[in-house]
């Protein structure tokens, strides 16, 4: 897989770059992760990774898909979205990440972008 970082030059001006994959092999990634999902009939699939194109390069996203196969979009995942130290804390995220998935469970796929929907289900836990 590749970084964003092409060059040694752009690596040593940005750095960050060299933890990003290119928009290619990221795409890749999705996919490849949705076929094995989808060849072991998982209910759900989670891939945790740093988030490309922030302005803290130390942040890291949870991305929860329900009944994956290949071909799904963004819309269709959710997102844990800032965990790190000056963001969401660690514990916080890992037990919204535990609700949502059983959340998805009981009832399929829930969208939980909309904060309101998030907070109910936070309280329910």
């Amino acid at each position: 897989m590749r970084s964003r970082a092409i060059k040694r030059t752009e690596y040593q001006r940005r750095p960050d770059l060299s933890r990003q994959f290119d928009a290619e092999d990221a795409a890749t990634l999705r996919a490849k992760a949705a076929q094995i999902a989808e060849a072991h009939r998982a209910e759900v699939c989670i891939v945790i990774g740093e988030r490309p194109d922030l302005s803290s390069p130390d942040s890291l996203g949870i991305y929860l898909t329900h009944s994956p196969k290949r071909g799904r979009h963004d819309a269709e995942r959710n997102c844990i979205s800032n965990l790190r130290p000056e963001g969401l804390a660690y514990d916080v995220a890992a037990f919204q990440l535990a609700c949502q998935i059983r959340e998805s469970l009981r009832q399929g796929m829930i969208d939980f972008s909309r904060p309101e929907a998030l907070s109910r289900l936070i309280a329910r836990c």
